[in-house]
């Protein structure tokens, strides 16, 4: 009797002590998990800051690209005297060849285009008046981010509006929406005026890169912030430009191991990020997988939102 009560005392001990050791293990574990996905988001926010200075930086460059397009002096003569326009547009061209940009153009203070290089609309047609070009012909030096319409891609050339025309795919927690294609494109433009001595506006000479498609920039970025790391077959790291809530460029990859061009963002990104322009940073669910993401709107000079600059971080990891 006495041998049988110490045995049972034995086992509730030991009940008690497993019973203690598995929840100080989960607690444990509650804790540590919780606080490497707290320091992730931290993380994560850190490098959409990172992804800015990049995005900023091709902005800058950009700038500086027009800004020598706009010195030689045989620009001021094409505006004063309408004479040497296809010297111009020769040096435009090499210019944009050379820098890798969508198009430079050169118009006079009307906004008439009067030379441009390749992908520019013909000679004596008026441009459109985005922000940029509206700030540079009042006499601003100005870039950004500005959405063209298909139309005016049109008038550019049937090139960049087809790299423009994105099918929107269906994607899970994305707002319903009737629309099926996005054909405008997502812009970074540079403008730089030229005065004449009493400070007067002769003219503009404003250049862009088209995001569209484009995937350099995004893969500049993700490298710069993650590296190229892979787990499970997908990148540990993502970066996506949206115009609107839809993607034009993108490392995100898709079940069919395809870029994600034309998926969209989710509601609840959509809600914070496009309505109330805040930044959203949370865990997302990101075409078909859940991220640890960060989201910005990117305005136009004006101030409107346009678009979404996004970094992720794969939750599994």
């Amino acid at each position: 009797m006495k041998l049988r009560f110490r045995t049972t005392q034995l086992l509730v001990y030991t009940l008690v002590i497993a019973v203690m050791l598995a929840f100080t293990l989960y607690a444990g574990f509650s804790f540590i998990s919780k606080t490497v996905v707290e320091e992730a988001k931290l993380r994560v926010q850190m490098d959409l800051n990172s992804a800015w200075s990049v995005y900023n930086e091709e902005n800058a460059l950009l700038q500086m690209t027009v800004a020598m397009g706009s010195q030689p002096e045989a620009l001021r003569d094409a505006l004063t005297y309408r004479t040497d326009v296809d010297t111009v547009s020769d040096q435009l061209e090499f210019l944009r060849t050379k820098y890798g940009l969508d198009y430079l153009t050169l118009i006079d203070s009307n906004g008439v285009v009067l030379a441009g290089s390749r992908h520019s609309p013909s000679s004596g047609r008026p441009v459109r008046r985005d922000p940029v070009i509206q700030q540079a012909l009042d006499g601003k030096a100005t870039n950004g981010t500005v959405l063209i319409s298909h139309d005016d891609l049109l008038l550019k050339s049937e090139e960049l509006a087809e790299r423009a025309y994105i099918p929107l795919v269906f994607t899970e927690r994305a707002r319903p929406t009737d629309k099926l294609v996005e054909d405008r494109g997502m812009v970074l433009e540079a403008a730089v005026p030229i005065f004449i001595p009493d400070g007067t506006v002769l003219g503009v000479v404003y250049g862009g890169i088209m995001l569209n498609r484009r995937y350099s920039l995004v893969d500049r970025i993700r490298n710069a912030v993650y590296g190229d790391e892979v787990y499970e077959g997908k990148p540990l790291g993502t970066v996506t430009i949206f115009l609107g809530d839809v993607r034009v460029t993108t490392n995100v990859i898709k079940a069919d191991s395809t870029r994600a061009i034309g998926t969209r963002v989710s509601d609840e990104v959509y809600a914070k990020v496009l309505e109330q322009g805040m930044r959203f940073w949370d865990r997302a669910f990101v075409v078909n997988d859940w991220y640890l993401s960060a989201y910005d709107p990117i305005k136009d000079p004006s101030g409107d939102i346009v678009g979404i600059l996004y970094v992720g971080l794969l939750e599994k990891k």
